[in-house]
């Protein structure tokens, strides 16, 4: 071991981890069978891992299988991946995924990385984009991110970055258009913060995409600035929605919502001015 770098090998082969999960107090069924191997190359960490899941179930995630091979360059700096990720049948956070699958591959100092995602329901899922190292930190392009079921499309508008710095984060204009809506953010997050975000006519409608018993209706327009210091953020912001429905407020007798939100933020403090209404409730 070297400034804080670690050498060595793991190795799992499990036909059933219930008795090891038992030792941490958690119920899991299923195989895993993986190997990690850690070294050192210029002061840099360096991971291979091999891993192969089985029916692994571990209280309320489920993974039919699963196999990751990659290979990480400088893992506590700024990494460098080869490899690829293939699962089938997960479910996890009420999300119920048919296929996942996730490539990355080195580009002249750059990590270019893609992944694509098959739910149950028919909904598919994109990202598209690129890792590396720049200035103090480093710098995660999307080039492209997706989601279709239908006629029901979410995408990208244009191609965006965030530019990571310690701890200061800096975002290019986003903008990602939502079924005929449109959601743009854009700024700094720093010791001062200078964030803004922006909602119009966005419909509650894409959430059923991923969570299908959901079944929202309604937009939501809106904005919202965060200026000020970390510790003394400042925060305005202004939320309206339109002709929201759900099976939960139909249960409770209202038809459809229209909300009205306003608010500001000194400090610790959060003032916040609300109406909702009911049509028909």
């Amino acid at each position: 071991m070297r400034k804080g770098l670690i050498d060595g090998r793991i190795s799992i082969d499990a036909a059933d981890v219930s008795t090891a999960a038992a030792l941490f107090l958690r119920e899991a069924t299923g195989s895993v069978k993986a190997d990690l191997s850690l070294s050192q190359v210029d002061e840099r960490q360096i991971a291979d891992v091999n891993a192969t899941i089985r029916d692994l179930e571990i209280e309320q995630t489920r993974v039919s299988s699963a196999t990751v091979a990659a290979t990480v360059e400088d893992l506590f700096g700024v990494p460098a991946v080869v490899g690829s990720i293939n699962a089938q049948d997960i479910s996890t956070g009420g999300v119920d995924i048919a296929r996942l699958e996730a490539t990355a591959r080195q580009n002249e100092g750059a990590t270019d990385f893609e992944g694509t995602a098959l739910l149950d329901q028919g909904t598919q899922l994109e990202a598209r984009g690129a890792l590396a190292p720049e200035g103090n930190g480093y710098r995660v392009r999307l080039n492209r991110l997706g989601l279709e079921q239908g006629a029901v499309q979410a995408r990208l508008v244009e191609p965006t970055s965030l530019l990571v710095e310690g701890s200061a984060f800096t975002l290019d204009p986003l903008a990602i258009d939502v079924a005929g809506g449109r959601i743009t953010a854009g700024g700094r997050v720093a010791d001062v913060l200078d964030l803004a975000v922006s909602l119009e006519q966005v419909p509650l409608s894409i959430a059923n995409t991923i969570q299908p018993a959901l079944g929202l209706g309604g937009t939501l327009d809106g904005t919202a600035e965060i200026k000020g210091t970390r510790e003394r953020p400042l925060v305005n912001f202004d939320v309206d929605g339109r002709g929201i429905t759900s099976p939960v407020l139909a249960q409770a007798g209202l038809s459809t919502l229209t909300i009205d939100a306003t608010g500001t933020s000194d400090g610790n403090r959060l003032n916040v001015d609300t109406s909702v209404t009911s049509l028909k409730g």
